[in-house]
């Protein structure tokens, strides 16, 4: 089973049934050190919320609440998932994340990486860059060993 890719909700204007399409998505494909395509295959895209809710300062609105909902009906067990910012994690019950870590939730085990869009500053430093390229290439490496014990 591929491991899940999980974001928040589409951008606007993006198609519900396409998430990660776009921008983002090849920005965690470089920042995985792959091509689009190949990224693309090698994960389950999909977001918590399916329309997206609105702007709120810089940034998106994210309904807590609703994200708790939408990750409780997401099956873990037994899967790895990389988690596309701290409210989506957070929406898994995880007090506090921090990026770059990895959590035991449901039964599988998710990894968290910084929101790839243009608002977060985070990979703006080179030192973050580098160090996400390796928990990258280690959750793709914990994956296929994951997936070859099941």
């Amino acid at each position: 089973m591929k491991p899940l890719l999980i974001g928040q909700a589409p951008n606007r204007g993006r198609e519900p049934g396409k998430p990660f399409k776009g921008r983002t998505g090849r920005f965690l494909a470089r920042a995985a050190g792959m091509e689009e395509r190949e990224f693309m295959s090698s994960v389950r895209p999909m977001n918590l919320l399916d329309r997206w809710p609105g702007k709120a300062g810089k940034g998106d609105r994210f309904p807590l609440k609703e994200g708790h909902v939408a990750a409780c009906r997401v099956n873990l067990r037994g899967n790895h998932a990389l988690l596309a910012g701290k409210r989506v994690a957070a929406s898994f019950g995880i007090k506090k994340p921090a990026f770059l870590t990895c959590h035991e939730v449901h039964g599988g085990v998710v990894w968290i990486v910084p929101h790839p869009s243009g608002i977060n500053r985070w990979w703006n430093d080179p030192g973050n860059r580098e160090k996400a390229i390796v928990f990258l290439k280690a959750f793709f490496i914990s994956a296929r060993e994951r997936k070859g014990k099941s």
